[in-house]
């Protein structure tokens, strides 16, 4: 389709990760952890979300270990540390602006704080490599006189009950008009340390997630007089619900629409949230209560958000 050629030409210089199941590369690397914290109590209360922001400081030398940043977020179970880490070259100038978030966690049990921790470490070890490889990209560069770009923030969006669901969010930029961003959801059951995936929700539930996601995009279309590429309810199913493409919030499942896969450039990623009222079919170990109306309340389909 063109869109997804658009998407490739768009993202192969910027982000070699997919979009939603726009996960990174898995890839060899290192990646520092430390562990503190205790298990979340199984219950309905809603914790504190914490969001961090990337913080710029002075390259350090090509060779000089990363540079902590002094923004570090804690909850109960999670700890995430912001890294400043600007790569520069032989001449001292700055050729990666680089910066990026360490995430551990303890949630009690040994064997699930290991399982979720080692594919934390993993995500980061394929950030790492990212960097690296942009790095390759900018030696090579002739034409470009500037640094490139990554970027990578976490956000806690649930840790209640079962569930453990971080948002990462990451941009990349080597040179033209603009650079390129993605989430990648990392939703984990507290009882394995497995991610969870759209089977593990129940019997039916991607399939009604599916329409109401395509309801939604409905709703989008005629607000945004065809602001989506005309084929958007195929492409919910094929880059949208999807493994990967979600995880749970305080108020319902999240779908998550990258660039390129539902609409063009300028609509950005979109983020579908279909409320747990509406999934009577959910596990009941990932269901929670809560004040989310449901699709049938909606009057104009606005539970998206573009960002």
């Amino acid at each position: 389709m063109k869109q997804i050629l658009c998407l490739l030409l768009a993202l192969s210089m910027t982000l070699a990760l997919a979009a939603c199941g726009w996960q990174a590369t898995e890839a060899e690397g290192s990646a520092q952890s430390a562990s503190s914290g205790a298990q979340p109590e199984s219950s309905d209360t809603q914790p504190e979300s914490s969001t961090t922001q990337s913080e710029s400081a002075a390259a350090p030398e090509s060779a000089a270990q990363p540079e902590e940043s002094s923004m570090a977020t804690a909850m109960e179970g999670v700890s995430l540390e912001d890294v400043t880490d600007d790569r520069t070259g032989e001449d001292g100038s700055t050729l990666l602006e680089f910066s990026y978030v360490v995430a551990t966690v303890v949630v009690g049990d040994e064997v699930v704080t290991a399982a979720i921790q080692a594919d934390l470490d993993s995500e980061l070890d394929a950030l790492l490599s990212e960097a690296d490889g942009l790095i390759e990209l900018r030696l090579e560069d002739d034409y470009f006189d500037g640094a490139y770009a990554l970027s990578q923030t976490i956000t806690v969006e649930r840790y209640s009950g079962q569930v453990l669901s971080l948002l990462t969010l990451t941009y990349a930029y080597s040179g033209g008009a603009h650079g390129g961003s993605a989430y990648t959801p990392l939703c984990y059951d507290l009882t394995t340390g497995s991610r969870i995936t759209l089977a593990d929700l129940g019997d039916g539930v991607a399939d009604t997630c599916a329409d109401l996601v395509v309801q939604l995009c409905d709703a989008i279309q005629a607000d945004g007089e065809g602001v989506l590429f005309d084929d958007y309810a195929e492409a919910v199913t094929d880059y949208v619900v999807l493994d990967g493409c979600f995880y749970l919030s305080e108020d319902g499942v999240v779908f998550l629409a990258g660039e390129y896969s539902i609409g063009p450039y300028a609509m950005g990623n979109t983020r579908f949230l279909i409320s747990y009222n509406d999934l009577p079919e959910l596990n009941p170990q990932y269901a929670r209560e809560t004040d989310a109306v449901t699709q049938a309340e909606l009057a104009d389909g606005s539970v998206y958000t573009l960002s």
